[in-house]
């Protein structure tokens, strides 16, 4: 009867335990990291979170370049936000992070660690990126970004950032802002295209070009550049303007985006 008194008494022991275990620890999740060095983000929610809690112009960035792989410098009173977006991901596990800054006379380095997941992952979409902030330098300085494992080249976004939400948008051509008047037009946005030309027309109501020309964007793909349409005067009977790149292959029109005029 002692014998299987002290079995009894063990087993009731082991339960004890495992019960207690579970209560303490076996469901447990990690801590979120809700730091400025956001990286994997999986919940919808969470992401939209993160990005309303930096300044309007930040959010607005990363919310346009979400689905991109690129990085850019945004100067805001006295400070400088460095992002970098590492794109879509097809599953969880990918995390980017910010792991040095350096800066010298003419310019500011940033060393980028990108992390793949080593083992078995959930299947969901991730849009990892992170975002640092440094005190602005008094220095007109071009910033760098650069893979510190050296596997990645890291595309930027070249001159005036997109802090405002996009009017228009094609997969490499993005409209920031578009002034219309009677008589002459002004557009701003980036593009990433082929030696950086950004080509635009003004069209009639049978669409028909009145007049064709184009611009130099201040970077060319695989880099996002600037562009500006400056003030133009816009011709009699024009109803649209068009702005395009054109293929190198055969000289067709890609990523058309066709703004109307009034």
């Amino acid at each position: 009867m002692k014998k299987y008194f002290t079995i009894f008494s063990l087993i009731l022991f082991l339960v004890s335990c495992i019960s207690a275990c579970s209560q303490n620890g076996g469901d447990s999740k990690p801590i979120a990291d809700n730091s400025g060095q956001n990286t994997e983000q999986t919940e919808e929610s969470r992401t939209e979170k993160d990005k309303e809690d930096y300044p309007v112009e930040i959010s607005n960035w990363l919310k346009n370049m979400q689905p991109y792989f690129v990085a850019g410098k945004v100067d805001l009173g006295e400070k400088t936000f460095l992002i970098v977006n590492w794109g879509e991901k097809r599953t969880a596990g990918y995390s980017v992070s910010i792991a040095d800054i350096e800066e010298n006379e003419n310019e500011i380095i940033v060393g980028v660690k990108f992390t793949s997941p080593a083992g078995p992952v959930s299947q969901v979409i991730s849009y990892p990126y992170t975002v640092s902030i440094i005190d602005r330098s008094n220095k007109n300085n071009t910033v760098h970004f650069q893979d510190i494992d050296g596997q990645e080249y890291i595309p930027q976004i070249v001159g005036n950032q997109p802090t405002e939400l996009f009017e228009k948008s094609s997969n490499n051509i993005k409209i920031m802002n578009a002034q219309l008047g009677q008589d002459k037009v002004t557009v701003s946005g980036i593009a990433r295209i082929f030696e950086a030309t950004v080509n635009y027309s003004f069209n009639n109501s049978n669409g028909e070009i009145i007049r064709e020309d184009y611009l130099t964007a201040s970077s060319g793909a695989p880099d996002w550049g600037y562009f500006l349409i400056d003030n133009q005067d816009i011709p009699d009977n024009t109803v649209k303007l068009e702005i395009y790149s054109r293929s190198a292959k055969d000289g067709s029109q890609q990523d058309l985006i066709s703004i109307d005029l009034p």
